[in-house]
């Protein structure tokens, strides 16, 4: 195993996992993602990232929704949520940008594309701009038109 991935392991607990599959049954990409398999659930990350150091190419991380109900569920005190963070940070960092969104305004990454499109296809959004910027960008044009909206009625209100 490379060094930066037992750094990260060490970090977030992973050798203490006991591969109970609490995770798993907690996860609820099973109940969104019709391809929902062993290589995309919380166990099988853990153990394809202790096989190989391809794991930051693997299109698998881009499936977690980051909702923290496998670390709540996991008995050893795995924190799989923030190993996630840690695993997709460094795979933008390194390049691989292709399985994200990243916010029309700032430019920033704010979802995986798998999730993303998933939710625009439930919602029955598609190219709305809505869910083409980050929250906090969404948040800040929000302002900006009440702010408008404010001052273009003048001081009557």
């Amino acid at each position: 195993m490379e060094e930066w991935l037992d750094t990260l392991y060490g970090k977030h607990g992973l050798y203490y996992c006991v591969e109970c599959g609490k995770c798993v049954a907690v996860c609820p990409m099973q109940d969104i993602f019709c391809r929902f398999d062993f290589e995309i659930s919380p166990r099988g990350i853990i153990k394809k990232a202790a096989l190989h150091s391809d794991i930051l190419k693997d299109e698998a991380l881009w499936f977690c929704l980051e909702c923290s109900a496998c670390t709540d569920a996991c008995p050893a005190g795995v924190k799989y949520r923030d190993f996630m963070n840690d695993l997709r940070s460094l795979s933008i960092e390194r390049g691989n940008i292709k399985n994200i969104y990243v916010c029309e305004i700032c430019g920033r990454y704010y979802s995986p594309r798998a999730v993303l499109t998933h939710l625009k296809d439930r919602l029955h959004y598609g190219d709305s701009d809505y869910l083409s910027i980050c929250p906090d960008c969404r948040e800040n044009s929000f302002i900006d038109t009440i702010r408008d909206t404010f001052h273009a009625s003048g001081p009557g209100l």
